[in-house]
């Protein structure tokens, strides 16, 4: 299984706004690795026009906990 790169956008300080609040300091293990899970979605969704998610369920953090993963297929 390959690992996913995090997009450019991310890399280079273009942050989005839906993870501003959620600093890795503050976070516990789960919590960080929930959050690194989902920039990498974000990031798969955001330079995709096939892929799109919605959240379903999230911790008492705030962090999403489960997807619902859309593809869009002609």
């Amino acid at each position: 299984m390959s690992k996913i790169k995090i997009a450019a956008f991310e890399e280079k300080g273009n942050n989005l706004n839906i993870f501003e609040g959620y600093s890795k300091d503050s976070l516990t293990p789960q919590g960080k690795k929930l959050l690194k899970e989902w920039m990498k979605i974000e990031a798969l969704s955001h330079n995709s026009e096939v892929i799109t998610y919605i959240v379903r369920k999230r911790n008492r953090e705030g962090l999403p906990l489960e997807y619902e993963i859309i593809y869009n297929l002609n």
